[in-house]
């Protein structure tokens, strides 16, 4: 599996039929969470609640998450976080 921003110059063909899947960060977030919402959530929430300098909520890593290309995964997880 490769994960990159760049699907147009990394998703040809030879990479396909290499059994490479290409996918984008946000498509790998999406489907983590799907697969474990649990885990996700738990592993979110302390990355955030690590953040000292300058402190961050949860919902604050998410909007900063969607601004840094997994806009869907940020939109998935939001409702899923302490407020």
């Amino acid at each position: 599996m490769l994960l990159t921003r760049n699907l147009k110059h990394l998703r040809t063909k030879p990479v396909l039929a290499a059994g490479v899947k290409v996918i984008t960060s946000d498509e790998f977030l999406c489907a983590l969470l799907t697969d474990r919402r649990q885990g996700v959530v738990e592993s979110f929430t302390r990355a955030a609640d690590s953040k000292k300098n300058p402190p961050m909520a949860p919902a604050e890593l998410a909007k900063k998450i969607a601004t840094a290309g997994a806009p869907r995964f940020a939109e998935r997880v939001r409702p899923h976080l302490a407020r």
